[in-house]
């Protein structure tokens, strides 16, 4: 969408803010100029400044309100003719620079960035396609299925992005013309999962820029649908799909379901938004219950949650996008968000959160031990295929919410084992050795490896012992490779012929090795507790 458009529909930040309601979003100063028109919402990042637009609306991510760059960053929106600077409610105030016309508004910090822009991208879009929310639309999306459904006569249903049924027309006269998949998906809330790889496979799910009304028909069992994504500006917030009822859907339907589907942007972008702020809010006392800080008694009633029940913890590891900067912290929210989303697509009573890297779900009432790996398996592949690697780990079911900061801690036990890359690097994981997914049981041995380090580490202990440190170096110095060699003999329990194949070594090479390297070192391996202790410290510190 063109600037030009957007300047047509003439979105100010006055309707924009309104439509955010004064709990998100207020203005600084009440007595502020709001007449700008908002083009695009865009992202400040003091790291790799660009520069601005008229009609920018800009996010001052990262930026202290109360500092010198917030009042150069304004002056610099004045400058450009942007519509105004957005700075999180929190840590000072912003002081105005006399004349500005660029509205300064402070936000909610339950308010993330990435939804501000999905929300204000979706308004700008909206009111450029003639759009906008007003008082003649539909008040819910459920009137809204039904008014697209007037217009083109068929089964309409609303979803979302990760295929999740929002609304859907009524079924009044039509229940006996639905196929059993629109029966299906209606009952379950949710398009059946072998329909989403079929059409997955197919290309059914074309979100490229530019898609139009694609037209299903062929299959088996099904009925001819028109399929539409919903988009707010560049973004799919969610899809329209129709199905044949009593009537055929000829080809001036496609033209009706287009413009049904710009009708419905804003409507989406505002559930979504209405629905990613309650999430967030039992995403911040699900943090506090893992973490065990705060009243039971108070999370118990934000998550609506039994005291007395059972509760299981799983954790989805996300690769730490490379470098600090906002546009990687906005790919990481992005990634938790599509986790977190699929796993309560998975188990529709899961509350979900992000705490670093690691978006954690808390499942009432989990299915067995064997089923909860299935489903935690199911949401990594899905989640591979949307491009987000992750790992998970499955922690043990208790009895009470009380206990549900036990399954936390082994979920991070397990997630320390599994994780294959550097928290602080920036190169993509190695996701090849270690299982996508894993429970204590799975990596117990390691697991108690990593503690033990962890002791010695604490205790400012973690250093080779004499004979280890005296074969590193002659191995460093002299080009031997003793210790590779003690390594493949302790982990073939004292088998030489298995070490010496493993070293592609003849056998005697191996034994002769042995013996200079003990005599080298003062290692007498035929004594079991030297053996223990070098064995470990190989698997340690190595």
């Amino acid at each position: 969408m063109s600037r030009q458009a957007a300047r047509a529909g003439a979105l100010t930040m006055r309707q924009l803010l309104d439509a955010l309601g004064e709990v998100m979003a207020r203005p600084l100063d009440s007595d502020q100029p709001l007449d700008r028109v908002v083009t695009d919402v865009v992202i400040h990042d003091p790291l790799s400044p660009q520069a601005l637009e008229e009609g920018d609306l800009v996010l001052a991510v990262g930026v202290a309100p109360d500092g010198n760059d917030a009042i150069s960053l304004i002056d610099a929106a004045e400058l450009a003719g942007a519509a105004g600077v957005a700075f999180r409610r929190a840590g000072g105030v912003p002081r105005l620079p006399g004349g500005s016309r660029a509205a300064v508004i402070l936000v909610d910090p339950d308010l993330a960035w990435e939804q501000l822009i999905s929300f204000g991208r979706g308004l700008v879009f909206s009111a450029a396609a003639g759009s906008a929310v007003d008082d003649e639309q539909p008040s819910d999306l459920f009137s809204l299925a039904n008014t697209i459904a007037d217009l083109v006569v068929g089964s309409v249903v609303l979803y979302d992005v990760h295929h999740q049924v929002l609304a859907y027309s009524s079924l009044d006269g039509h229940v006996d013309a639905l196929d059993e998949v629109r029966k299906g998906t209606i009952l379950g809330r949710r398009t059946p999962d072998d329909w989403v790889d079929r059409f997955e496979r197919d290309g059914v799910y074309d979100r490229r820029p530019g898609a139009r009304v694609m037209r299903i028909e062929g299959y088996a069992d099904l009925r001819t649908r028109l399929r539409v994504a919903v988009r707010a500006g560049d973004e799919v917030v969610g899809e329209i799909s129709v199905a044949e009822t009593t009537a055929r859907l000829g080809p001036q339907t496609e033209a009706v379901l287009e413009q049904a589907a710009r009708l419905a942007a804003p409507h989406l972008v505002r559930h979504r938004l209405e629905r990613d702020l309650t999430r967030r809010a039992r995403s911040s006392a699900l943090q506090a219950l893992l973490a065990g800080r705060g009243p039971l008694d108070v999370h118990r009633r934000e998550l609506d949650l039994p005291l007395t029940s059972s509760y299981a913890v799983i954790g989805l590891a996300l690769h730490p996008a490379a470098g600090p900067g906002t546009e990687a912290e906005i790919r990481r929210e992005r990634s938790a968000r599509l986790v977190g989303a699929l796993t309560e697509t998975q188990h529709p009573r899961a509350v979900t959160c992000r705490i670093g890297s690691t978006v954690y779900a808390l499942l009432p009432h989990p299915p067995s031990s064997d089923r909860l790996r299935l489903l935690t398996r199911h949401v990594v592949a899905r989640a591979a295929v949307s491009g987000v690697p992750v790992r998970g780990a499955v922690g043990r079911t208790v009895t009470s919410l009380g206990d549900v900061a036990l399954s936390r801690a082994e979920v991070d036990q397990v997630l320390r084992v599994l994780s294959a890359a550097d928290p602080e690097g920036g190169g993509e994981p190695d996701l090849s050795g270690t299982p996508l997914v894993a429970g204590v049981d799975d990596v117990w041995a390691d697991i108690a490896l990593v503690e033990v380090r962890d002791l010695l580490d604490e205790a400012g202990a973690r250093r080779p012992s004499r004979p280890i440190s005296v074969l590193l170096t002659h191995d460093a110095d002299r080009g031997t490779a003793y210790v590779p060699t003690l390594t493949a003999y302790l982990d073939a329990f004292g088998d030489v012929r298995a070490a010496a194949k493993a070293l592609a070594l003849h056998p005697n090479s191996l034994r002769h090795r042995l013996r200079r390297l003990s005599q080298i070192a003062g290692l007498d391996l035929d004594d079991p507790v030297q053996r223990l202790v070098v064995a470990l410290e190989l698997r340690i510190l190595l």
